[in-house]
């Protein structure tokens, strides 16, 4: 590929990677609409029969988290572009699904309309943003939802107040449901009395505020607050271990750490990750600097001793993880300090 006299090389591999859930989606749902003798209309039944792909997760590659910044001073986690969800829909969809935005506030407010049927041309929205059903139109699912953008030129705010209303809606069809899933987003509900300003959840111990475990959006956002806090797999592993009741004792090499702390990571359960990121917040604000003493108050100390050598940290033993995802066994408090050392138990 060429850009102004330039040649741009894209990494046929990665390309090819990033594509090939879009393939497979293509391929299952063709043999489905198959399956329901497809003759060029979408069905209560052929559409049930497609959810399952239209709920598959959107690829870790197209999230990202973001740390606070101006005009939004928290944590969040999304999904950097509307297009994968669009995407997705185009594969399992085809032609019969319809997305229509509406305006306000001079562009800076945007509703979102995603309508599911057959003949989706005979579908508009009026001036005041209601939905129009023409005579031949057949709908299935409505979705609508609210989004805005405030900053930048006419164009680029009636853009982003698009994305920001499309990426909830089409969630709401399916496509991006994994990244917005969160027990409660921080976009709409600051700090209260009583609750963690990361996760809705009630600090304190007891019974976890929801079963099973951390969800993926959860857990991309304690990766990305350690990466804010420039913590290594081996810090952010024995934080989670710590909270979970146990030793620390996470691996010190990087390949074996970041492993080990994937691992640790994908167990966790979900009522200990505003402890976890607290421990993350705490070890980013580090040990406090004592007060220098002053030199005529060291008169006459003996010299302090030699520092003993480092000890390494026993290697972890190799066992099977605790059993996890939502709706099986899911491992106690303590549960995850098994990883380091089950011979303790």
């Amino acid at each position: 590929m060429s850009t102004n006299g330039a040649t741009v090389t894209i990494d046929p591999p990665q390309e090819e990677d990033r594509g090939a859930w879009l393939t497979d989606l293509r391929k299952q749902a063709a043999e489905i609409r198959e399956a329901h003798k497809y003759e060029g209309k979408i069905t209560p039944a052929l559409h049930a029969a497609l959810l399952d792909l239209l709920y598959v997760p959107v690829p870790d590659t197209y999230i990202k988290h973001t740390p606070p910044v101006t005009g939004k001073p928290y944590h969040s986690t999304g999904l950097a572009s509307a297009q994968p969800q669009i995407d997705q829909m185009n594969a399992v969809l085809g032609c019969h699904w319809r997305a229509l935005t509406h305006f306000e506030d001079a562009g800076q407010t945007c509703k979102a309309v995603i309508v599911i049927g057959n003949n989706l041309a005979a579908v508009s929205l009026s001036p005041d943003g209601s939905l129009v059903i023409g005579d031949t139109a057949e709908i299935l699912v409505i979705q609508d939802g609210w989004g805005s953008h405030e900053r930048g030129s006419r164009g680029n705010i009636m853009k982003g107040a698009t994305t920001n209303a499309l990426k909830r809606v089409l969630a709401a069809c399916g496509p991006g449901a994994n990244v917005y899933r969160l027990d409660i987003d921080p976009e709409l509900l600051g700090p209260q009395e009583g609750q963690s300003n990361w996760t809705g959840q009630h600090n304190g111990g007891g019974a976890p505020a929801s079963p099973g475990l951390a969800s993926d959006a959860q857990r991309k956002l304690i990766r990305g607050r350690a990466k804010d806090a420039r913590l290594t797999d081996t810090d952010l592993a024995n934080i989670m271990l710590v909270a979970g009741g146990g030793p620390g004792g996470a691996p010190t090499q990087p390949q074996q750490a970041t492993e080990y702390c994937d691992q640790v990571l994908a167990r966790l359960p979900r009522h200990l990750v505003d402890p976890v990121l607290e421990g993350i917040q705490a070890a980013q604000a580090g040990p406090q600097t004592p007060a220098p003493i002053p030199a005529s108050d060291l008169a006459g100390l003996p010299p302090a001793p030699a520092p003993a050598p480092a000890q390494m940290p026993p290697a972890p033993v190799s066992t099977t993880l605790p059993a996890g995802r939502d709706g099986y066994a899911q491992p106690d408090l303590g549960a995850l300090s098994n990883i380091v050392n089950p011979a303790q138990q």
